[in-house]
């Protein structure tokens, strides 16, 4: 994960669970001191939880486009490509399928210049 990223995450989690919590406890309490602590309060617990949703998130991506990948790849060695051909052919459905910046498109780029 990229440093700006984490920023992101933070003040995303940050905001959601402060807003929310000023809010209701407003709508209840009817004061604002004692809002504006809560909300300190819930915006800090909720920044785990963004971080965690985050990375929940990356991970099912990351899954779904390695097994695209193998996939790819199989189908490819099914119709007779050599390994080096087959892992190239796999990136170019990835790319088309998640774009040139995908996580695993890079890495089987690797792949394929290592092999």
């Amino acid at each position: 994960m990229k440093g700006g990223i984490y920023w992101k995450i933070y003040a995303k989690g940050f905001g959601k669970g402060a807003l929310k919590a000023a809010f209701i406890s407003y709508l209840f309490y009817r004061n604002v001191w004692f809002s504006l602590i809560v909300s300190l309060g819930f915006g800090i617990a909720s920044v785990s939880l963004e971080k965690r949703e985050y990375v929940r998130k990356q991970h099912y991506e990351i899954t779904l486009q390695f097994r695209e990948g193998l996939y790819g790849i199989a189908a490819a060695l099914g119709a007779g490509y050599a390994m080096e051909n087959a892992i190239e052919e796999a990136r170019k459905d990835l790319v088309l399928l998640y774009g040139e910046d995908s996580l695993l498109a890079e890495e089987f780029r690797q792949m394929r210049q290592k092999l």
